[in-house]
């Protein structure tokens, strides 16, 4: 049936989009020749991506409404798209085999319909909702299409779409209105440009590094940004700033040459720029030369150490045109009084490395020292520099223990934290610990301040209703602008509670009758503790009734039986009792309803019982003596087995036989006597033949 839907509103817009002569030949205005508020006409717009040159592929959008002006309650579209260069663009499928696809704007299940009329340079579209779905609200793409453009398109070719015959309508089959722009998409043939590199030739040595300048110079339709590229031998590191360049824009070219590179050359560099498939190229010179035969060189080139610590560094030495002296090693302006330092090897060979490690005094003079790195081998020297600095800094450092522990909620935590020195620190430091969420409930005491090799007790609070969870507490101490902070952990862990279960929730009976409730003790987390009953009735009211808990005090998994005896004095009444439980500092409350009605008929007042029906004139009838029984009454007779054998209706004495008049057989029969459709007594009787 939906599909029949479907069909039916498909047809009605094809119709409307096909042989409304109203259409016919009309020509919808541009967006810039049409005045329109947002409350009645909605744009309906083209759009490509430019420029394009020839042999691109060219995805046209349609669009409709903007974040402005958006379309309401949309439903059904249909349109032509028209355009006047068919020889320079032949339509081809986009990976979906269409060349009309479904635009973002519709969902996954709307309907689409196109078809292309080759002879008039046109594409017939339809779209719409699957029946029973609503209309589209909102702004964004109808509709794609793909076409690719001629690769031998000539150059500045203008390609025109536009649009006519649109109709939209909304889910009330209500026409909408709407107004579409014309599209004009120039073709090019390709960009061009000429690169332009300066200097043209360069001298340097192994090790050291070679820049030249990049000059972009644009000479035809170049819009977009020009990716740089360098073919050189894979032992040079080449680098652009930028990478990429814009008309009349510059770059620098960075080559870095390696030191332990042992010849000389004479390369040719090739700088390439590279746009789409087309690219420009431009050529320089560089020479590269021998450096001295080794080269010293020291990792990190600059530390900082407190006074007292110690500081390493690792030296190396470059091979240069196949060196093979051995390298000796010496710091020659090391500071006197900073401490000591030593290589370890004191001699390399080039290509090795040795570490040479400073270990300072506690009263080091705090500065920055340059020290100088010398080697010296088949007499020629080399020598590189690194910087020292020397700071006096006294810390401390805070120890918080246990550093976890884990409670119930409800209890309390003491944590232990303990200042030390570190680096002669002698003064005393404030305190300060992380805040808690509010809905913890926790609270915190904490001293101010604690002194040095003094500690000090964390205590931490919770209630009841603190979530269970693990709380990573931080706590600082600050001194000057000095702060350290540590972490430690509070498990707060689920209290063991139970769950007072009482069934039935509500009852009724007859004043006369008893009956009783269920209790039961369900254990959470753990709980096991013995559980302590007790009742009470609302608003203090009293029963004339024996009550009592078959056991009053019971462990978890166990049940208990509040009984209730009433007597035919008890009064009548709807009575609420509350059932407690307690344990400890736990308390659960259940109310329950107790209803006592009117007492039933007396066993005396239904004689004789037993009854004889023998037909010898004693005892042949039982008599209900109940008032009104004879005139709204009904007495209902049901066997041992508790099938009904006899309904009689305003009548107080009963025979012994069914409804069809024949004798019962002797036996225990029970009864229930209505008054007013009210049960007034109920029981037992006795017929002895």
């Amino acid at each position: 049936m939906n599909q029949w839907r479907i069909f039916w509103l498909l047809a009605l817009i094809l119709v409307i989009f096909f042989l409304n002569p109203s259409y016919i030949n009309a020509r919808t205005p541009s967006i810039s020749e049409t005045s329109f508020s947002q409350s009645t006409i909605i744009p309906l717009t083209l759009r490509a991506t430019q420029p394009l040159f020839a042999g691109d592929t060219l995805w046209l959008e349609i669009g409709i409404g903007n974040p402005d002006m958006p379309v309401t309650d949309l439903f059904g579209l249909s349109f032509r798209l028209n355009y006047d260069s068919a020889k320079w663009l032949p339509g081809i499928p986009n990976p979906e085999g269409k060349i009309v696809t479904r635009g973002e704007f519709w969902p996954q299940n709307a309907f689409i319909f196109s078809r292309h009329d080759t002879l008039l340079n046109q594409f017939q579209v339809a779209i719409t909702q699957l029946a029973g779905m609503p209309g589209l609200t909102g702004s964004g793409s109808v509709a794609w299409l793909r076409f690719a453009i001629h690769p031998h398109t000539p150059d500045s070719t203008v390609l025109n779409f536009w649009l006519n015959h649109i109709v939209a309508i909304n889910s009330q089959k209500d026409t909408l209105q709407l107004v579409s722009n014309e599209l004009k998409v120039i073709i090019f043939r390709h960009p061009m440009f000429n690169l332009k590199c300066q200097p043209r030739n360069l001298s340097i040595n192994w090790g050291e590094s070679a820049r030249y300048q990049v000059f972009l110079d644009s000479t035809r339709y170049l819009r977009e940004k020009v990716k740089l590229s360098c073919l050189i031998n894979p032992e040079f590191f080449t680098e652009f700033i930028p990478r990429e360049i814009s008309k009349n824009d510059t770059a620098e070219l960075l080559i870095q040459t390696k030191p332990a590179i042992f010849r000389e050359e004479d390369l040719e560099i090739v700088v390439q720029g590279h746009i789409l498939q087309f690219f420009g190229t431009d050529t320089v010179r560089l020479q590269v030369t021998s450096p001295p035969f080794f080269r010293m060189r020291v990792t990190p080139d600059n530390f900082t150490v407190f006074a007292g610590d110690s500081a390493s560094f690792l030296v190396y030495s470059d091979s240069v045109w196949d060196c093979k002296s051995k390298i000796h090693l010496s710091c020659p302006n090391f500071p006197a009084g900073i401490g000591s330092g030593y290589f370890n090897p004191d001699a390399i060979f080039p290509g090795d490395t040795s570490h040479f490690t400073i270990m300072t005094n506690l009263n080091a003079p705090p500065g920055e020292y340059v020290l100088k790195i010398i080697g010296q081998g088949n007499n020629f020297v080399d020598s590189t520099n690194f910087i020292l600095k020397i700071v006096q800094q006294s810390n401390f450092s805070l120890v918080v223990t246990p550093p976890y522990q884990s409670i119930l909620a409800g209890q309390t935590a003491e944590f232990v934290v303990k200042l030390d020195s570190v680096r002669n620190y002698t003064g005393s430091v404030h305190l300060q610990i992380g805040s808690f969420p509010s809905e913890t409930g926790m609270t915190v005491i904490l001293p101010d301040s604690i002194a040095l090799n003094d500690s000090a007790t964390i205590t931490i609070g919770t209630k009841l209703s603190t979530p269970p969870e693990k709380y990573l507490i931080f706590i600082s101490g600050m001194a000057g602008g000095l702060t350290k902070t540590t972490s430690f952990l509070l498990e707060i862990l689920p209290r063991p509670d139970f769950m007072l279960q009482v069934h039935p929730l509500a009852q009724t009976i007859a004043a006369g009758e008893s009956t009783s409730f269920q209790i039961e003790i369900a254990p959470l987390h753990n709980f096991q503790n013995a559980v302590t009953l007790s009742y009470s009735f609302s608003n203090g009211t009293n029963i004339a009734a024996q009550i009592a808990f078959t056991n009053p005090k019971i462990l978890p998994g166990q049940s208990s039986n509040l009984t209730i005896v009433t007597t035919r004095q008890t009064r009548p009444a709807d009575y609420r009792i509350l059932i407690q439980a307690k344990a400890d500092t736990l308390t659960h409350d259940q109310w329950v309803n107790l209803v006592i009605t009117t007492p039933l008929l007396a066993a005396e007042w239904i004689l004789p019982n037993p009854f004889t029906p023998n037909q010898d004139g004693f005892n042949d009838q039982v008599h209900f003596n109940l008032h009104h029984i004879e005139s709204d009454g009904t007495i209902l007779i049901f066997n041992f087995s508790g099938r009904k054998v006899r309904e009689m209706r305003n009548v107080a004495d009963w025979d012994g036989t069914d409804e069809s008049g024949a004798a019962l057989p002797m036996g225990i029969y029970f009864y229930m006597v209505k008054i007013q459709n009210e049960i007034k007594a109920r029981g037992s009787l006795t017929l002895v033949r």
